[in-house]
This record gives C-alpha cells, sequence and structure tokens, in this order.
C-alpha cells in the first residue's frame, strides 16, 4: 500500500492509549482546509518508511498493538484490505479515517470484521450547501450520509466523527445541530482547521481562538466522549461513559 508517512506513536488517536499513524496520499474530497499537507511538511511528525518497514517496526515495538490508517483517503487505496488484513492476523487493532465518500467499502471492510474502530471526518453539517462552501471538487452528500450509517450500524466497532471546524466557513450552530442529528457515537472530537498560508503553512486563526471553541464544544450532547483538538493537542472536554478498547 502507498503511504506518505509515518507517525510512529500518538496519543490523540485512540482512546486513552498509543498507536502508531500511516498517511496515505491522495483524495477525492479536496478541501480547502486540508490538515494533511500540514502535517506531512512537519519532518519531526512523519518518517517516510514502505508498508513492510512499517509491519516490521510494529511487530518489534511491544508498547504498539493499534494502527491508525489516515490520509489523504485510506479507502482509495486499492490493496487497503488486504494491508489490513495482514496487520489483523497480527493481531493488530485497526483504525480508519474516512471522508465517507466510499460507503461500500466500508461496508466490505466492517462485514468483514477488519476494522475495530472507525472515524468519518466531516467538513461541515450534512447540508449540500454548507459542504461545497468548503470543497473544491465533485461529490455525493448522500454517499457521506450512507458512510454515517453504516458505521452507526455496526456492531462492536468505536464509532467516532471528527468534526473540522474551519472559522469563518463552520459555526456553532453547525456543530450542534450534527451532534443532535447523529445519535450512537462513542466520540465526537471538534477539530480546529484554520485555513493556512499554502506557501508558509502558517495558522490563520480568525479570531475564533481555544476559549472560544472550548465553549462550542462543551455543548456538545449525546455522545460518550468528547474532545477538543486545537493546535496538533486533543482535550478531553467530558466523559458519560468508559469507551471500551475492544
Amino acid at each position: 500500500m502507498e503511504i506518505i508517512g509515518f507517525l510512529s506513536k500518538s496519543k490523540n488517536y485512540w482512546p486513552n492509549d498509543l498507536s502508531s499513524v500511516v498517511f496515505v496520499p491522495g483524495t477525492n474530497l479536496k478541501a480547502i482546509n486540508d490538515e494533511t499537507k500540514y502535517f506531512i511538511k512537519n519532518s519531526d511528525l512523519l518518517l517516510r518508511q514502505d508498508s513492510d518497514e512499517i509491519i516490521e517496526f510494529l511487530l518489534e515495538d511491544d508498547e504498539i498493538d493499534k494502527l491508525v490508517i489516515t490520509g489523504g483517503e485510506p479507502t482509495l487505496q486499492r490493496d487497503l484490505r488486504e494491508f489490513i488484513w495482514e496487520l489483523s492476523e497480527y493481531g493488530f487493532k485497526i483504525k480508519l479515517e474516512t471522508n465517507g465518500t466510499r460507503p461500500d467499502i466500508l461496508e466490505e471492510l466492517l462485514g468483514g470484521g477488519l476494522v475495530d474502530y472507525l472515524s468519518v471526518i466531516v467538513k461541515q453539517d450534512l447540508i449540500k450547501k454548507k459542504y461545497q462552501s468548503l470543497i473544491r471538487s465533485e461529490f455525493d452528500l448522500e454517499d457521506i450520509k450512507e458512510s454515517l450509517m453504516i458505521m452507526l450500524s455496526a456492531d462492536d466497532v468505536i464509532k467516532e466523527i471528527i468534526f473540522h471546524y474551519t472559522p469563518n466557513y463552520t459555526y456553532p450552530e453547525d456543530v450542534w445541530r450534527l451532534s443532535k442529528r447523529i445519535r450512537g457515537l462513542d466520540r465526537f472530537i471538534l477539530e480546529h482547521c484554520p485555513l493556512r498560508d499554502e506557501k508558509l503553512m502558517e495558522v490563520n486563526y480568525d479570531g475564533e481562538g481555544f476559549d472560544y471553541l472550548m465553549r462550542v464544544t462543551k455543548r456538545i450532547r449525546g455522545v460518550k466522549e468528547v474532545f477538543l483538538r486545537y493546535n496538533n493537542q486533543q482535550h478531553k472536554i467530558y466523559s458519560s461513559e468508559k469507551v471500551s478498547l475492544r
């Protein structure tokens, strides 16, 4: 499987535990608030390795038994299923982060018991006009809705939404409305995704800083755990009950 970056250890991706993270290239949903480019350009965060080297590293590290696959868009990778299957055979737990545009792939992976933790990354409330304000490519919002339904109906899977909050494009009402519509989640993460300068990758905060987003996040309800991810740091807002690591 084609991989453009590897984060050997992180506490931000799996509840209460360490995991490794692989980043894959390519996306079918080009957003103006794309965070992937920022991570790729930070060499302190990523070590470039091929898939065989990553598997070898994971097998040699006794601390890690969980792997997160993110992107880009992982479901575009033709050998994604084979990569996950090989790691599963070694006993690793797998988290998949996706934009939800390929529900058929999610259904196949979940049906095969290959994913332990699924995260659907949303850019806006599920309203076509609002989504289009952030996307610069063709997409079908119904595919994203179907992926969310597939996730919510799955058994024995940790279910998560990551909501990319972009100042001047996203508003608190968008977050609260989506969290009320979607019930049965284990985790809801509000991730601050300001627009970044293409050349310098500097953050434009637009006045909506940490304290403001803390207040927004605290009003999210109906989820077991709620987090705010800000400046690459994750903050737990509340936990109504413990999320099983399965």
